[in-house]
């Protein structure tokens, strides 16, 4: 990079996922892709909890979340420093499982 474009290396760190998760939540949950999560845990209907395999300092990390229903909304919550849940509810208010789920967290490793 020349010096009118460089970006210093601890912003690029610090704006860098350290973990994201494709996943499939329908029928029986499974991870389609994912860099830092060892596990999803199948709740029920529209409940998961995805753990992360290199542990955040603390559970104030940031995560994003997108899924495919579109009559839904997505909730992520419950942190720790190795597990957060995600729960998926329908218009009608009644959990409901996404054929696609994703999520990316940001924040330091321990």
């Amino acid at each position: 990079a020349s010096s009118n474009n460089s970006v210093p290396m601890a912003t690029v760190n610090q704006g860098t996922a350290k973990a994201w998760l494709k996943m499939d939540g329908s029928g029986t949950a499974e991870i389609n892709d994912s860099f830092n999560n060892s596990s999803i845990t199948d709740d029920g209907t529209g409940q998961f909890a995805i753990t992360i395999s290199t542990a955040f300092a603390s559970a104030n990390y940031s995560t994003t979340g997108s899924q495919n229903l579109s009559t839904s909304n997505l909730a992520i919550s419950d942190f720790t420093t190795t597990v957060h849940k995600t729960f998926i509810r329908n218009d009608a208010a009644t959990f409901a499982d996404p054929d696609h789920l994703s999520t990316s967290n940001f924040g330091d490793l321990a």
